[in-house]
């Protein structure tokens, strides 16, 4: 017995950890040293300031990689630039971009000149809704340009160009069209222009102004607030809400509700931030709607949830450990369904790992590897960041740029740099598929009717639909292996027209499958009334034990210790899918005792022990965002 409560104790932190780990998980997260990224920067004596803009996108079709495009202003002092310098880079197939080539330049301008029209911002869009790649769009002191992407190439001389002096902050569909457009910050207003969509030019006439964005801090975005992203706005039907607006200034972030005419409908803010805050847009908690992260080298990284009707103005999520946090992104990193956190401090990049949980993260890291280019620690001020799968084959690398502070001593000054981590897997699995519940009438038969997506993996392939029917309720069978649509009717079964009146006896969940044939982890399990046999029930599945909806999710059971079984029983207040999963204190999977749809009640699952040995167990409930976990003792 003593040797038992000894593993209790040492095991007890180490399964905190190893439970969020890749051990338990779909895919390792884990980054390579970073690379430089290599940025042309020409001969320039007596440099004080180097500063990069830059934004990724599928530009070359020979491999359908996502390629960079950055722009750089060289600066002597406050009014002469040695050149300013824009190009694309191939993204190559071993681990980097290609080197600069002078003749994909899209700006180059060379020599002591004064007064050249710096760039201010840049961002590729879709405003041309008949092309399969976006255009990219620069903005300088004086002006907003197109530069087309056409035939595997930026063009070298602009497409459009007037005369709007401002700063390219955001591309999104703001507008009642398709076509995406673009928001821009001159002097202490914003101004949207709508991208035409039947060819790759602006309305040089912005149809949107809005005044009050004043201060050096301010930043935009164009994202989704009020309604379900994609592809729940797809089954909500409200892919017409358009895009509203999320602006930092000051010590607050300010969202705008589009009123889907062209406008602005109401406002809302989250205050007592700081100025030096960075912000993320993402579902950090699986519900559909986009929330809201910042990180503060004062405040640490807090999350703000939205709920669909108001963002929440205190936040869900604060973590103050990480008190030198600068930026801030989110990303699946371990392909379980769930966006993970990244942040950048001085001296790592750091990545938490999603717990499903309604505390959402731990308060330490799960992964942390050092800025810089692999030989020495570089403290990188003011980074930029996104995560995105560079070799199309599921594994997500981080590309970042920032300032070292080594330049901050002599000359020259603010230098900035770029840095690719790539990830240790590059060939990694798919995340697991979206899937949704509803019916269909084919020949007046209702039949289980099932809508599916990817979570955008750029080497997504097919769908595998599994089912479990009352006739073989303990096992699941394949029942397509090469689905590549959207919507599957069984019409191999015929349910229950209302389904009130059966508990769900008919069962299905759906893997992902990348061209390399990588299977992604379960989606949830949906189920349905069979009419055939509605109230069937055996095999391993729970057995149900009361109508009566219990308040509150309980799991707990009996006995324990137990030799060789042991009753798991657990209550849930609403209908919900259900996973109940043992593992051992190493963190590993031992089995999966249920991962299944069932309405409230109160219900218990047999666990057996008999080819396991002693020690301690742990098993853990997973419905929606609620998660709970017990330890249990198998003694023989």
């Amino acid at each position: 017995m003593k040797t038992i409560l000894n593993i209790i104790k040492n095991f007890a932190l180490f399964f905190l950890i190893t439970l969020s780990s890749e051990q338990i998980l779909s895919q390792s997260y884990s980054l390579d040293e970073p690379v430089l990224v290599p940025v042309f920067v020409g001969s320039a004596p007596d440099i004080t300031q180097r500063n990069y803009f830059w934004d990724i996108s599928e530009v070359n079709n020979t491999n359908s990689r996502l390629d960079i495009a950055v722009g750089l202003n060289q600066i002597l002092n406050s009014t002469v630039y040695n050149y300013i310098n824009g190009n694309w880079y191939k993204n190559q197939y071993d681990d980097n971009f290609n080197s600069e080539n002078t003749s994909t330049r899209y700006v180059y301008q060379s020599g002591y000149q004064i007064n050249i029209s710096n760039i201010t911002g840049m961002v590729f869009s879709r405003i041309n809704t008949s092309s399969g790649k976006k255009d990219l769009i620069v903005s300088r002191g004086d002006s907003i340009f197109v530069f087309r992407s056409t035939s595997g190439s930026i063009n070298t001389s602009y497409d459009q160009r007037f005369y709007f002096g401002c700063a390219i902050q955001s591309s999104g569909r703001f507008s009642t069209d398709n076509a995406e457009d673009i928001a821009v910050l001159r002097n202490d207003s914003i101004f949207i222009f709508k991208g035409k969509g039947t060819e790759s030019l602006l309305d040089s006439t912005n149809f949107f102004k809005m005044g009050g964005a004043s201060g050096s801090n301010v930043k935009i975005v164009l994202a989704q607030m009020s309604s379900r992203v994609e592809p729940y706005a797809t089954i909500d039907g409200t892919t017409s809400d358009r895009d509203d607006i999320v602006m930092r200034q000051g010590n607050s972030i300010f969202i705008y509700k589009n009123n889907n005419s062209n406008g602005i409908a109401s406002s809302t803010f989250i205050g007592n931030l700081t100025s030096s805050t960075d912000f993320a847009i993402g579902d950090m908690n699986n519900d559909g709607y986009n929330d809201i992260l910042t990180c503060s080298i004062t405040q640490g990284m807090k999350i703000f949830l939205n709920n669909g009707t108001i963002i929440d103005t205190n936040a869900d999520y604060t973590n103050s450990n990480e008190d030198q946090a600068q930026s801030i992104t989110f990303a699946d990193f371990n392909k379980d369904g769930w966006n993970d956190m990244v942040v950048n401090t001085f001296d790592s990049l750091n990545i938490f790992i999603n717990n499903h949980g309604s505390g959402l993260f731990s308060q330490t890291r799960t992964y942390s590897i050092p800025v810089g280019d692999g030989s020495s620690l570089e403290e990188l001020w003011t980074p930029r960041m996104t995560v995105v799968d560079l070799q199309n084959k599921g594994g997500l690398s981080v590309v970042q740029s920032g300032f070292p502070a080594i330049t901050f001593d002599e000359p020259p000054y603010f230098t900035e740099v770029m840095y690719r981590y790539n990830p240790a897997t590059i060939d990694a699995n798919p995340a697991p598929a979206i899937v949704f519940k509803s019916v269909a009438y084919v020949n007046s038969v209702l039949h289980p009717k099932i809508t599916m997506f990817s979570r955008g993996d750029r080497d997504f392939n097919k769908f595998k639909i599994y089912t479990k029917v009352p006739a073989s309720f303990s096992t699941y069978t394949l029942l397509d292996s090469n689905f590549t649509g959207n919507v599957f009717i069984d019409t191999t079964r015929v349910i229950i027209e209302n389904e009130t009146t059966g508990s769900p006896n008919l069962f299905y969940y759906v893997k992902c499958v990348d061209n390399s044939y990588k299977t992604s982890i379960n989606s949830d399990t949906i189920g349905f009334s069979d009419e055939e046999c509605p109230d069937c029930s055996g095999g391993e599945s729970p057995v149900f034990i009361s109508n009566n909806a219990p308040e509150d999710f309980k799991i707990s059971n009996h006995p324990n210790p137990f030799n060789p079984s042991t009753l798991i029983s657990y209550s849930l207040p609403i209908d919900a899918n259900v996973k109940i999963t043992v593992f051992n204190t190493l963190g590993q999977i031992v089995k999966e005792l249920t991962n299944e749809f069932r309405t409230a009640g109160n219900y218990s699952v047999s666990f057996d022990g008999s080819n396991l040995a002693s020690g301690i167990y742990y098993y853990r409930l997973e419905v929606g965002s609620f998660i709970a976990t017990k330890k249990m003792l198998l003694l023989k």
